[in-house]
């Protein structure tokens, strides 16, 4: 088997809207090939787009980029999670910000920003 394959149905299912069958396929594509660092942020990216829980999506943003993927995507998505529950003093402002800089379309990090600043 080849993961090619799993990646391509993730792609189509995701494009159809079905992401939770869309994660399923991408896993078995990361069974195929475990140092995958793409596959890995698909994972992280659609567990974060489904509300999943932060700190598994976390965990797959992670080895993402210990893979060598560090997408603005990605990073943003990261901070993201690691700014849940944390109080105004413990936010990586600076890590947003260049993040922003580098993809200012970038949803989480947008999302991040604006709702933190709220509370800054």
């Amino acid at each position: 088997e080849d993961e090619t394959l799993w990646i391509a149905k993730g792609f189509i299912e995701e494009w159809k809207g079905g992401s939770k069958d869309s994660e399923e396929f991408f896993l078995r594509a990361l069974a195929l090939s475990p140092r995958n660092g793409f596959l890995y942020a698909r994972i992280g990216v659609l567990a974060l787009n489904l509300r999943a829980n932060p700190f598994s999506s976390c965990s797959y943003l992670e080895l993402a980029t210990q893979h060598g993927y560090k997408s603005a995507e990605v990073l943003s998505g990261l901070v993201f999670c690691k700014c849940l529950g944390s109080n105004a003093e413990e936010v990586p402002w600076e890590a947003l910000r260049k993040i922003l800089a580098l993809d200012p379309t970038e949803p989480f990090t947008s999302f991040a920003l604006g709702d933190l600043l709220l509370y800054d």
